[in-house]
């Protein structure tokens, strides 16, 4: 479980450092730092969510890490919010994918994309025993 967790917390920093860049690109420029499309949810970015989640997890499997409150409920939050977060990039990966025909993307793939393979790894290691 030991390994476990600090791939999550590693995946949190990543998923936190990705959304954070693409987040803070769309606040103070107004643009997609890597041109793609920038979904809006309840009027603010896609992205602003990514970072909002991922941060839950680094703050919860860094908790885990420290032996701070308790285990279960924090793996909890972890499976929870990654579960909500694959639903949440395959809806936006969707409509980027399907929805944009014609669209390029300068990662070869829909942020989202990106996005929903980090939440589905962190899902994935959080379910084993």
């Amino acid at each position: 479980m030991k390994n476990q967790i600090k791939t999550i917390f590693i995946l949190g920093i990543m998923g936190t450092l990705f959304a954070g860049y693409l987040t803070l690109s769309k606040l103070f420029t107004g643009s997609c730092a890597l041109d793609t499309s920038c979904p809006y949810f309840l009027g603010y970015p896609t992205c602003l969510y990514g970072l909002v989640m991922y941060l839950t997890i680094l703050i919860s499997s860094l908790l885990v890490i420290l032996k701070k409150y308790d285990k279960i409920k924090l793996m909890k939050i972890i499976k929870g919010v990654s579960l909500f977060g694959i639903f949440f990039s395959l809806f936006y990966s969707y409509q980027d994918l399907f929805n944009c025909p014609g669209c390029s993307f300068s990662l070869g793939l829909p942020t989202c994309v990106y996005g929903l393979f980090m939440y589905i790894a962190v899902f994935v290691i959080a379910m084993k025993k």
